[in-house]
């Protein structure tokens, strides 16, 4: 990831965890709620974005549902550089439904 580090990628990032990322830690989940409805949630993740941030909560949410995460292509925002491979694992995902 550092070798695509430039001026532009840093002050975005500056942005994002001075403006955008602190709302996220805050958000507080109802675990018995999402229990009760564990079969009808999909956790997927990007199949390159294991060790990254954020991957990490689908980690730990999988874990508390014991539920499985479903690896799709790429990172963290695998569908831009995979969109094809991308789509056909989220139809896979949600069981080849046609909306």
């Amino acid at each position: 990831m550092l070798e695509h580090t430039n001026e532009y990628t840093l002050s975005n990032a500056a942005y994002w965890m001075e403006h955008e990322v602190r709302q996220y830690p805050r958000a507080e989940f109802d675990l018995t709620v999402l229990t009760a409805h564990a079969e009808q949630i999909v956790l997927a993740g990007g199949r390159d974005s294991h060790d990254q941030m954020t991957y990490q909560p689908n980690k730990i949410l999988a874990q508390q549902l014991g539920c499985d995460i479903i690896d799709f292509p790429g990172g963290h925002l695998g569908f831009l550089p995979y969109p094809a491979g991308f789509a056909a694992a989220l139809m896979n995902a949600l069981g080849g439904t046609s909306w």
